[in-house]
């Protein structure tokens, strides 16, 4: 593909990614959100692209659901609205409570502050590496970091820094950074046997499909895992296998070094038929809305049936959106360390179950899938895939009363995940051969019983 061809199917990924954040985490309420910031944010004569109205958006996203106030928040809009030519504008609190509610308490949206965090590191990125682009220095870089985005710490600011040239050296290069390869990479894994393994690990990259830039970079990964498995199987040819691994390696370095959290998110093996079941109980809601509350601490009064499910139990697991979403309940007397929420290390699979296993409080509470149900199995599938987990905590004051009174969200690491999915994929394989349809079925079954 030429330049001109690639650079603009790069763009549109771009501009439907914009679309697909404020419709996944603000929903309805964007078309009344962003006039608002524009007009805080920006001079009366500026006309401020898409991408330039997110950034704002998910920095306050990351903040509000790192836990700051809606003061704090309010506090560090001013620097922002200064670096875009409205000094001293003061962005309204009902226009972050709104963002807020819209963020936390969506029916059938579970937040995420690992999408949040996706969404401010790949739009900050952009806007770096266009003032690069523009010959502005790097001590000015630093400053809007430190003083505006509230990144500090020298290493923090050198890796924003690195991904931001890494992104500027990729946009200027014919080929975003992929070197090109001296033979036909697909052709030469195929005359030497490994067509197949390559294919079954492309498979593991279905966000990449659609969009050339991603897949010709998922190509090369599937072709480097293939070719891993083949040097450490051992045989003939391995010299030519270990040339052709470390060209194809070398070829990755500079796309990879300016690769952004939201095009990495696409480059993020998953099992093919979890992706697929994701997929298709999305569509269907199969397993309903659900809805959680406005994360303003200690003032936005709970529903009914969450009190009431609080009083009678310390914990408990529920389903928003299909997503997994925990709760936990304590005394307003509870010292500090005893509200405390982290997940623990993965335990070894149950008949028929796994159990995701939380430290709250300093004692592990255990939240059992039943696999064996079709709708614990489809949970079971989806938390495979979801970034991270909200757990809410609630304090029950003196008069008995319920409040909110924060929100954490546990994101498993990589050997968390393995393990999960480990277990989740035995089961399916075990009990249904794999075959998707016989697991959709089942699945239906439980959702209509």
């Amino acid at each position: 593909m030429s330049r001109p061809g690639l650079q603009a199917t790069f763009s549109e990924r771009w501009d439907g990614r914009y679309r697909e954040y404020l419709d996944k985490n603000i929903g309805r309420v964007s078309g009344e959100i962003l006039p608002k910031l524009v007009k805080f944010l920006f001079p009366a004569s500026a006309e401020p692209t898409l991408p330039e109205q997110c950034l704002p958006v998910s920095f306050i996203h990351l903040r509000l659901l790192g836990g700051e106030s809606l003061r704090t928040v309010q506090e560090r809009m001013e620097p922002l609205a200064c670096l875009f030519g409205m000094a001293g504008a003061r962005l309204p609190t009902g226009t972050l409570y709104l963002i807020l509610t819209s963020l936390t308490s969506t029916p059938g949206n579970l937040s995420s502050l690992a999408r949040a965090q996706a969404a401010f590191f790949s739009l900050l990125l952009r806007r770096l590496a266009r003032a690069i682009d523009r010959g502005e220095s790097e001590s000015s870089i630093r400053a809007e970091l430190a003083g505006v985005w509230d990144i500090r710490g020298e290493g923090a600011a050198e890796a924003a820094l690195q991904g931001a040239r890494g992104y500027w050296r990729r946009f200027r290069d014919p080929h975003l950074g992929l070197i090109p390869l001296p033979f036909d990479l697909a052709e030469w894994m195929a005359e030497n046997g490994l067509g197949g393994e390559m294919d079954s690990e492309l498979a593991l990259f279905p966000k990449a499909g659609g969009h050339p830039h991603l897949e010709a970079l998922a190509g090369r990964l599937a072709a480097a895992e293939a070719l891993k498995a083949a040097l450490q199987s051992g045989g003939a040819g391995q010299s030519a296998l270990g040339q052709t691994l470390a060209e194809v390696q070398g070829s990755l370095e500079a796309a990879l070094e300016g690769i952004t959290p939201w095009e990495a998110e696409a480059l993020r093996p998953v099992h093919p038929l979890i992706s697929s079941l994701v997929a298709w109980s999305g569509r269907l809601l199969l397993l309903g809305e659900g809805e959680t509350p406005v994360a303003s601490t200690g003032r936005e009064k709970l529903a009914d049936w969450l009190s009431e499910l609080l009083g009678s139990t310390s914990s408990g697991r529920l389903l928003v959106g299909g997503d997994t979403y925990l709760i936990f309940g304590a005394d307003v007397t509870a010292a500090p360390e005893a509200v405390s929420a982290e997940l623990a290390e993965p335990g070894k699979g149950e008949k028929d179950a796994v159990s995701l296993r939380v430290r709250f409080g300093g004692a592990e509470k255990r939240f059992r899938f039943d696999l064996s149900a079709g709708k614990d199995l489809l949970a079971a599938v989806r938390l495979a895939h979801q970034p991270d987990i909200r757990a809410d905590l609630f304090l029950r004051g003196e008069n008995g009363l319920w409040r909110f009174a924060a929100s954490r969200y546990l994101q498993p690491d990589e050997a968390h995940r393995a393990a999960w999915r480990r277990r989740v994929l035995e089961y399916l394989f075990e009990k249904f051969g794999g075959e998707e349809d016989q697991i959709r079925l089942e699945i239906l079954k439980a959702v209509k019983g």
